[in-house]
């Protein structure tokens, strides 16, 4: 069975599918920072400025780790937290971790917390050439 035809697009060697070149898959290491004071924004800017540009920003809600529950009210009273995750390659990721910790003071109390994951396989992102 023949699939059906898009509207607008020809048959013709010009519209085959090319085989992609796939960037050579790395190890590294995903490095998950989770703020409770705010400044995830601003780590994400610094962050990106050093290189790293496979990092994010998210926002999540919920208690901190020892916090007494005590009421059910008390959970619409929680302050959000944000969780900055970067990739990094295995080469910069002591460097870059202790950074982070010295940058967001994470030894310090109420800062936040720090942690990571090994990456067994991550790739490159990036657009073909011509667009920018």
């Amino acid at each position: 069975m023949r699939p059906e035809k898009v509207a607008g697009v020809a048959d013709s060697e010009e519209t085959q599918t090319q085989p992609r070149v796939v960037p050579a898959l790395k190890e590294g290491y995903r490095i998950t920072c989770v703020l409770y004071q705010g400044g995830g924004a601003n780590l994400l800017e610094k962050l990106r400025l050093k290189g790293f540009m496979m990092s994010s920003l998210f926002y999540a809600r919920g208690k901190m780790i020892g916090e007494p529950i005590i009421s059910n009210r008390s959970f619409a009273f929680q302050m959000p937290k944000e969780v900055v995750v970067v990739l990094c390659l295995k080469d910069d990721y002591e460097s870059l971790f202790q950074w982070i910790w010295e940058e967001q003071k994470i030894g310090e109390p109420a800062q936040g917390f720090l942690y990571s994951a090994f990456v067994s396989h991550m790739s490159e992102f990036c657009l073909p050439e011509g667009i920018s």
